[in-house]
């Protein structure tokens, strides 16, 4: 009781690092709530996994992306809001284009982008030896087992590509083996980074780790991408953006609604857009998050970047 009654304390004396606790905390309370209701809620991840993950997507994911401008302006007081609002819109743009252009492209270096953005938040908040290719490398084994370990769960899709329509009969055994050798290969990805950048030596960040991969391995598709980006990534983000802008959570959340008002309404004209070209929306959405990760991901690059040589916030 005294040690959560210290950490309300500090929480409410704007401790960063006490925030960090409490996140870790939530992301556990979390998961297991998660694993409790698939386990026991009559078709709950077919009923309830899409809206869950839409709340968090607009709540938790837009607000950890709807400052950007702030934390940028917050070092470079010379920024323009106009100037940076059209170069950030250029990038969407382009991003955009290139799926319409060349999907296969796109997909690669979207997931590539969400590897390195997912794998650098992780190493910095994990405190550990940061090399860009360890760093990649575990981005890519993150990103490949929270896919690749749910592969059998888009049969609909997978049974439309060309080999499979003409080969039904290999469908099943397929997938099994595809889906046994991503998982491996990501989890071995994983391994190489942990032992590369010394994460062995942080008990707690290896137990932090530890917790990620068993959720997202347990999980449905939805739950586990709600539960590592809602739970985990966007709301440790959201953190070190409050420490990086000095600001309270209230404030912050009354400082993003009208960066998500207008990212909701440019994502839902985007949506209707694509639409309108004959991209379902399920697609549609998806390019709208993807458009968005490259500038969002560059400008958290520069304030991740701060905070590796910001000595004072030791979270483990």
């Amino acid at each position: 009781m005294k040690t959560i009654s210290t950490l309300l304390t500090e929480l409410q004396q704007n401790s960063a690092t006490a925030r960090f606790k409490f996140i870790n905390l939530l992301a556990i309370v979390v998961g297991l709530i998660f694993c409790l209701l698939v386990n026991f809620v009559p078709n709950f991840n077919e009923l309830y996994a899409y809206p869950l993950t839409f709340v968090v997507v607009i709540s938790l994911g837009l607000i950890h992306g709807s400052l950007d401008y702030d934390v940028e302006a917050n070092h470079e007081p010379s920024t323009n809001r106009f100037a940076f609002s059209v170069k950030y819109i250029l990038q969407m743009t382009i991003v955009a284009t290139i799926w319409m252009a060349a999907p296969s492209v796109a997909f690669a270096l979207f997931i590539l982008f969400t590897a390195w953005h997912f794998g650098e938040t992780d190493f910095s908040l994990f405190k550990v030896k940061f090399e860009p290719v360890i760093v990649l490398v575990y981005g890519i084994g993150i990103t490949g087992w929270i896919l690749g370990n749910h592969i059998p769960e888009r049969t609909d899709f997978i049974a439309s590509l060309p080999y499979f329509a003409t080969n039904p009969a290999n469908l099943g055994a397929s997938l099994k083996m595809f889906t046994l050798l991503v998982s491996m290969v990501s989890l071995a990805l994983i391994l190489i980074a942990v032992i590369a950048s010394k994460m062995y030596l942080k008990p707690t960040a290896i137990i932090a780790l530890a917790t990620l991969l068993i959720f997202t391995w347990y999980l449905p598709l939805l739950l586990a991408f709600t539960f590592y980006f809602g739970f985990w990534h966007s709301m440790h983000t959201i953190n070190l953006i409050m420490n990086d802008i000095k600001i309270n959570a209230k404030a912050l959340v009354l400082k993003s609604v009208p960066y998500l008002g207008t990212s909701i309404v440019i994502g839902i004209i985007t949506v209707l857009l694509l639409g309108a070209l004959e991209f379902n929306a399920e697609l549609a959405l998806f390019i709208f998050i993807s458009a968005l990760t490259l500038p969002h991901a560059s400008i958290m690059h520069k304030m991740l970047k701060r905070y590796r040589s910001a000595v004072h916030l030791q979270w483990f």
